[in-house]
């Protein structure tokens, strides 16, 4: 931003394309994050026709979070624009603590969404075993497989020990 502030749908626009333009000059990175040091003032809007859209366009393939500011204001707006939307974004504070804004995993998907918050990555090998134990290896897939395709989590493919593969 060029300044302090940042509103309205028109503006939220045209920063969409400078954001994605960013996104492409790094094509091996999964991890975005939205610095809102310095930023006082956004509306709605701003966010949803900006980096909410983006990270909606991208949910499952890569993640966005939210950092720089504790401004309650700032944060409840791009909370209702992340609800509108139906696009979840982690909000890291300065302590390193994270919390969610826009809409919460339901009841049956939360256990596995805060372990994988909590451990950083996790398999589903890794959430069928103890201390974990969230169920079959395919019930406990299909959670981690919801996660990804709402935009909660980023699935990656790796080899498995087994000689398969992994997510």
């Amino acid at each position: 931003l060029e300044r302090s502030d940042a509103w309205g749908r028109e503006e939220g626009r045209d920063v969409y394309p400078k954001l994605l333009k960013a996104l492409e000059q790094a094509p091996g990175a999964v991890l975005f994050r939205i610095d809102l040091t310095g930023v006082s003032r956004l509306d709605a809007s701003f966010p949803r026709e900006s980096f909410v859209a983006l990270a909606k366009r991208y949910a499952g393939e890569k993640a966005f979070a939210i950092c720089g500011s504790s401004n309650t204001d700032l944060l409840e707006n791009i909370d209702a624009a992340a609800q509108k939307s139906d696009m979840p974004i982690v909000v890291w504070d300065a302590q390193g603590s994270w919390s969610l804004i826009g809409p919460a995993p339901s009841p049956g998907l939360k256990p596995a969404f805060d372990i994988a918050m909590a451990e950083g990555e996790v398999t589903t090998a890794m959430l069928i075993k103890a201390p974990h134990e969230l169920g079959a290896a395919n019930n406990v897939s299909n959670k981690l497989k919801q996660l990804t395709e709402a935009g909660y989590l980023v699935r990656r493919e790796d080899s498995s020990v087994s000689g398969g593969k992994e997510y």
